[in-house]
């Protein structure tokens, strides 16, 4: 691979949340630095603009790619106005929110479960598909007890994980309680 595009790639401006300031600052950045690299092979824009992105926006190019013929690539303007014409913008915002959110050190998992719950309600049934067990037991890895239980329970949703670490919750505050000798405050 050419070490120029390697150290491009490197620099690409990254499109993380689809918004439409976000999507014109974004190809404003990605043009600047494609053309003055000098890339103009339409094949090596789309690859750099995919790499610049993550989630339902990466997803979205794939797919534009997919409807075109296989020698054909779509150019930057198709990138950008397919990315604007996203419906439902903040389901996008959501779910790429659930991909990335994770479990503070010190945070409580009954905080933590409402504001995953809060996102994960928001999304229309088929982005709540994207969205599994695999990825709530990433968000909360800093907690390996809570990780363990809902792996060892065999969980297939995102709710009955929410559930299982509810309880485990409960139980944590509890030690805490005996341990300071505090009364409990039992939260269902």
């Amino acid at each position: 691979m050419d070490p120029n595009l390697i150290k491009l790639i490197k620099i690409l401006p990254r499109l993380n949340i689809v918004n439409e300031q976000n999507v014109l600052t974004w190809y404003d950045k990605l043009v600047n630095l494609i053309q003055g690299s000098g890339v103009q092979d339409e094949e090596i824009r789309y690859r750099l603009a995919f790499l610049a992105t993550s989630g339902e926006a990466r997803r979205l190019i794939k797919e534009l790619k997919e409807e075109m013929p296989e020698e054909v690539y779509p150019n930057l303007i198709q990138i950008k106005n397919a990315l604007l014409k996203i419906k439902d913008r903040d389901h996008f915002y959501y779910y790429d929110k659930l991909k990335a959110i994770k479990l503070k050190v010190g945070q409580n998992l009954l905080d933590f479960n409402s504001i995953y719950l809060e996102y994960y309600n928001k999304l229309p049934s088929l982005l709540k598909e994207g969205i599994t067990v695999k990825d709530y037991i990433r968000s909360i890895e800093i907690n390996q007890y809570a990780c363990f239980t809902v792996i060892y329970e065999g969980v297939e949703t995102i709710e009955e994980a929410c559930r299982i670490t509810h309880k485990i919750q409960n139980i944590i505050n509890f030690e805490e309680c005996v341990r300071n000798e505090q009364n409990f405050y039992y939260e269902p």
